[in-house]
C-alpha cells in the first residue's frame, strides 16, 4: 500500500513541478503561485538534471536526516502536516534552492527547512561516473510528534 501511495504522490508531484519548482494550487486546480528553486549553486546553471541514473543522496541516508531532523525539532503530537520539498544538489554536493509545497505559515515547517539548508551532507547526482548538478525532491510527513522522510 505505501509503494502504492508513493506512485501517486510522485506522479502528483512530477504534475506539480515544472523543471525547477512547485505549482502551489487553490481547491479549484488554479495555480495561485509559482515557486521555484534557486539554482545560482550550481555547477553548470545550462545543465541541471531531474532524472539520472544515479541521483543525489544523504550521505548518511534519509532515516538518519529524519532523526537529525527530529532531535532539533519540537513537534507536538497533534501536529499533522505533508509537504513536498524541492532543491539543487549541485555538482559539489552542496544543498541550495530549497521551496516546499506548504501553502500556508507553520513553525515546525519553517524549522524544518531551515535546518535541511543546515545540512550539508549530500552526494551529487551522477552522469556518466561524473558528478552533476540535479534536483532532489523530498517527501515529508509530520505526525504523532515525528517526522518522516521519503
Amino acid at each position: 500500500m505505501r509503494e502504492i501511495l508513493l506512485i501517486i504522490l510522485s506522479a502528483f508531484f512530477l504534475n506539480a513541478i515544472g523543471q525547477s519548482g512547485i505549482n502551489i494550487r487553490d481547491n479549484s486546480g488554479k495555480i495561485i503561485e509559482e515557486r521555484k528553486v534557486d539554482t545560482s549553486n550550481a555547477c553548470n546553471k545550462e545543465n541541471v538534471y531531474v532524472f539520472l541514473p544515479e541521483m543525489a543522496t544523504y550521505k548518511e541516508g534519509l532515516d538518519h536526516l529524519a532523526s537529525l531532523l527530529n532531535s532539533q525539532l519540537e513537534i507536538s503530537k497533534k501536529e499533522k502536516i505533508n509537504f513536498l520539498v524541492v532543491f539543487l544538489v549541485n555538482c559539489e554536493g552542496r544543498a541550495s534552492g530549497f521551496i516546499s509545497s506548504y501553502s500556508g505559515t507553520n513553525e515546525i515547517v519553517n524549522q524544518t527547512m531551515k535546518l535541511l539548508n543546515e545540512n550539508q551532507n549530500w552526494n551529487p547526482g551522477i552522469l556518466s561516473s561524473q558528478p552533476v548538478d540535479s534536483y532532489k525532491s523530498i517527501y515529508i510527513e509530520i505526525k504523532r510528534g515525528k517526522l518522516k522522510i521519503t
